[in-house]
């Protein structure tokens, strides 16, 4: 109940600001090297997307996925991060998946494919972006209902579709499961800290605040 809850939020906020960052800058970091660098890189790109599709990519690689993320790794540096970040990644998350999606659709007619890859973004905003239970679930939901939609309707369909379908509505189910325990346990052992400093810091008769709580106060 409130003022509780939104204690918890802004709680839990600063406590997985550093794991978002680390985790942001692995994912991030990756998906640069494969996104932007030249090289062999450049040549794999050219190969499973096709020079006829290149304008498209690049509009997906430095219109969308890069300026995002970079966006939400800086905002996650600043004071604006426990207003608007999670917020932000609620957005930006099914951004990401359906440009990812897109992709995939386009490495099709070349006999490649994202689907090893779309487990993990299905699973990125329960363990990457520090969501809570409900906003995590539901971008997890649009990745794989984009991923199923996408590919009927632009013909990809057989066995192997239906499995990696299957995968990753399999993956949104358990990344859900998982979550919604770790965020049990986390609101369990922050209520249980809650009641710990109450009894701490409060007279059990009067159920004032005793000179420990002043003392942190005058400090």
């Amino acid at each position: 109940e409130e003022p509780l809850e939104s204690q918890f939020r802004s709680w839990y906020a600063e406590h997985t600001r550093s794991r978002i960052r680390n985790a942001m800058w692995f994912a991030m970091g990756n998906i640069a090297l494969v996104m932007l660098a030249g090289g062999p890189f450049r040549a794999i790109r050219d190969a499973i997307f096709g020079a006829e599709n290149q304008l498209i990519v690049d509009v997906l690689r430095f219109g969308v996925i890069a300026p995002s993320a970079a966006a939400m790794l800086i905002v996650s540096y600043t004071a604006l991060y426990e207003r608007w970040f999670r917020l932000t990644a609620q957005i930006v998350a099914p951004l990401h998946a359906a440009s990812f999606v897109a992709m995939d659709l386009m490495m099709q007619p070349r006999g490649y494919s994202l689907s090893s890859c779309m487990p993990l973004i299905v699973l990125a905003p329960y363990f990457l972006f520090g969501m809570l239970q409900a906003e995590a679930v539901r971008p997890a939901a649009i990745v794989a209902a984009a991923y199923a939609v996408g590919g009927y309707f632009a013909g990809v369909a057989g066995p192997q579709r239906s499995f990696d379908v299957a995968v990753v509505v399999f993956a949104a189910a358990l990344g859900a499961a998982v979550h919604y325990s770790l965020q049990k346990g986390l609101r369990r052992t922050y209520l249980a800290k809650q009641l710990l400093s109450e009894s701490v810091n409060r007279d059990s008769l009067t159920r004032i605040h005793n000179r420990r709580m002043f003392d942190e106060h005058m400090n």
